[in-house]
């Protein structure tokens, strides 16, 4: 009897392990993105850009422990100079949905790698001492790889449902397309008067987005 107890309490770990386990994750951090393409000289004077960064994970024990889902949102602002004329200001808003896997768990240390699929909006403007303020957008679709550490902060045997972690990763955005900006024109609010003189728009051409990254960021999982 005494024997099948222990087998009893040995099959229930695992799961008790698991019910304690956070099964969310908020990521807030920053780092930078390297646009490697002469293109983006376009719209900026530099090929690195600060990134600010949200995230959201999700546990669903699927798999194992392991595996976790992720939504993420990047924004990356720059300004740069344009044909000497014009100041650009170049905005790029990035969501993401994927997936990461812990390949290593060791202590308070994570080793990770992460995927997504991701759709960029890319909008340009252009302005002058002279003239009304151009501007144009542009979706991008792509894809994501990315490999990582994770460190606790909070000691393995905390009882809080917080638990608070560093996380430190790097890969590369591949964009399947370029952004285009092609049609930049005036945007004139209706019934402005005068009326403005009508004017063609503007092609500055397409801008290639792919890159290497690296993120720093806070955990917190709950």
């Amino acid at each position: 009897m005494r024997r099948w107890m222990i087998f009893v309490v040995l099959l229930s770990l695992p799961f008790a392990a698991r019910a304690e386990s956070p099964d969310w994750r908020i990521e807030v951090g920053g780092g930078g993105e390297w646009f490697t393409d002469r293109s983006y000289d376009l719209v900026s004077g530099t090929d690195v850009a600060g990134v600010f960064g949200l995230a959201a994970g999700w546990q669903p024990g699927w798999v194992d422990d392991r595996l976790s889902l992720r939504l993420g949102y990047r924004v990356v602002g720059q300004e740069g100079r344009l044909f000497s004329a014009w100041t650009s200001t170049f905005t790029l808003a990035t969501f993401d949905a994927g997936a990461r896997y812990d390949l290593l768990m060791a202590g308070r240390t994570r080793l990770f790698a992460r995927g997504a699929l991701f759709v960029d909006y890319a909008q340009l403007e252009l302005s002058a001492a002279a003239g009304p303020d151009l501007s144009d957008s542009s979706f991008v679709p792509g894809a994501t790889a990315a490999l990582g550490g994770e460190w606790s902060l909070s000691s393995p045997t905390s009882t809080s449902t917080l638990r608070f972690s560093l996380l430190a990763e790097a890969g590369w955005s591949q964009r399947f397309t370029q952004a285009r900006f092609d049609e930049l024109s005036a945007d004139v609010d209706e019934g402005t008067e005068p009326a403005p003189i009508a004017s063609l728009p503007v092609n500055v051409g397409d801008v290639a987005l792919s890159g290497p990254f690296f993120h720093l960021a806070a955990v917190v999982r709950f």
